[in-house]
């Protein structure tokens, strides 16, 4: 009896640490990254909560104009982008099964003030945002209303540097405070800042290179609308413990697919008389920060017909998209493709050709 009092003695004695660092660390999670200037700043949106009891800036540096971020912005929410934070956070922890999109998608760019923003995908999770201001390339605003007063406003401000980079800050104005929303305000400003850095990462990217990621086909309309573990069959193959999606299987005359030898760096041309298939994965459940152990494969091959098989003799692993892309030279000749993992069951290939 005395061991467990002693033991929920020292539970208790953590939990008042763990809140007193939250208290402690609430005014550096309130202001991260913006400066004194922009948290005195006057923005759009502040005029519909105008003395909320409570209020936050936060705001990173994207190097890269305002017209290259906003569409970012425009295409935020559940069966859309996504909120480019933490994937495995909003899956495990929030139950709320995102895919957060790598490019613009031209179909999510006809936001209009209105329109309803949902933070998680069918009926669950929070009451949708409702767009309450658009300033193109300046702000974007959404809040929740009630008896047509705003209760809360989100505020997506993006201000142009003469340097050639944007700072893009974030403001929340809300009149909900005490209890359980200061409870959840920790967790609030991990996924923000996860949220910030995934649209700088995303933009600057863009911008950097002008096109389209090669990897375009992991982000797909239909997939958004549908759960994970619905979208995108789970065949049960796993590296150490990770599992791996099958995001697409192409077969083409180079590798990685569709690029031009000659032309880009590390590009490889088949055979005579061969392909190259190239199957990309992605990890579904990789903590962040930590790489895919794309060394330790095991065996791997692609079986056609005539009893024909090949192992991967080509691999890249992208570490910013966390993607893995094995190459199998096949025949010219084969055209039916099954993935052979390990011990698993043959597991068929739906081809892409270019």
């Amino acid at each position: 009896m005395k061991k467990f009092l002693k033991l929920i003695g020292i539970l208790a004695g953590l939990a008042v640490l763990a809140v007193i660092i939250i208290i402690a660390l609430m005014p550096w999670m309130d202001r991260w990254g913006a400066t004194s200037d922009e948290i005195a700043a006057s923005f759009p949106g502040d005029e519909l909560v105008p003395s909320p009891a409570i209020s936050y800036n936060r705001a990173i540096t994207v190097n890269t104009s305002p017209e290259e971020i906003y569409p970012w912005i425009v295409q935020l929410g559940a069966e859309r982008g996504g909120m480019y934070s933490y994937t495995w956070f909003e899956t495990n922890i929030l139950q709320c099964e995102l895919i957060n999109a790598d490019r613009i998608h031209d179909e999510w760019q006809g936001l209009n003030v209105g329109d309803q923003v949902k933070m998680c995908p069918g009926d669950f999770g929070p009451v949708p945002y409702q767009v309450a201001i658009m300033e193109p390339n300046r702000a974007l605003v959404m809040g929740h209303q009630e008896d047509g007063q705003w209760l809360d406003v989100w505020q997506f401000i993006l201000v142009p540097q003469t340097d050639g980079t944007t700072r893009l800050i974030l403001r929340s104005r809300d009149m909900k405070t005490g209890g359980f929303w200061d409870i959840i305000r920790p967790g609030v400003f991990i996924m923000e800042r996860g949220m910030l850095l995934g649209i700088k990462e995303r933009a600057e990217r863009l911008a950097a290179t002008g096109s389209v990621p090669s990897v375009q086909e992991m982000t797909p309309t239909p997939e958004v609308f549908i759960p994970l573990d619905e979208a995108i069959p789970d065949y049960g193959i796993k590296l150490e413990e990770v599992h791996l999606d099958i995001v697409n299987a192409i077969l083409s005359k180079s590798f990685p697919a569709g690029c031009l030898t000659g032309d880009a760096p590390g590009c490889v041309g088949a055979h005579i008389g061969y392909s190259i298939l190239s199957v990309t994965f992605k990890p579904r459940d990789l903590p962040e920060g930590q790489m895919l152990a794309y060394k330790n494969l095991p065996s791997v091959r692609v079986a056609m017909e005539s009893n024909l098989a090949a192992p991967y003799s080509l691999y890249i692993y992208d570490n910013a998209l966390r993607t893995l892309t094995l190459g199998f030279e096949v025949p010219e000749s084969a055209t039916v493709f099954g993935l052979e993992w390990a011990d698993l069951t043959e597991i068929p290939l739906e081809i892409v050709s270019r």
